[in-house]
């Protein structure tokens, strides 16, 4: 049994961001996992590239028909599409970088950072700062 998996055995059920090799996040509830594969349930997914936060993650399940013109190829969806939300997810072990389970204990501001006399920059105080 791998480090890992001796870790998750204690986490199923509870929720956990999952940090991908391809810069994406995943946080949900641990359904299942083996030596390979973890599933996780009503999923959310962020990416470390953007700040947007999380979202729902989707696909297109639309039509999409493409045909040659004299410009090149030409791809048109039909009206017919639909967005679909995927709640569970399963993730190949092979490509995960980090593991946090979300726990109140993890989340707490930490205590051994202190940075006094420094509030928000603002257009006022920032000339000051620079």
């Amino acid at each position: 049994m791998s480090v890992l998996a001796k870790h998750l055995k204690d986490l199923v059920g509870h929720e956990l961001i999952v940090v991908m090799d391809d810069d994406r996040t995943y946080k949900g509830r641990l359904a299942e996992f083996d030596e390979s594969w973890m599933m996780l349930n009503d999923v959310t997914e962020g990416s470390t590239q953007n700040l947007r936060g999380w979202e729902e993650p989707a696909v297109s399940g639309g039509i999409v028909e493409k045909y040659i013109t004299m410009r090149g190829i030409v791809s048109e969806e039909k009206d017919r599409t639909k967005i679909i939300r995927l709640k569970d997810v399963l993730i190949n072990l092979d490509q995960v970088l980090r593991v946090w389970p979300l726990r109140p204990e993890y989340l707490a501001k930490p205590e051994h950072i202190h940075v006094e006399g420094h509030g928000p920059v603002t257009r006022e105080n920032r000339a000051g700062r620079i």
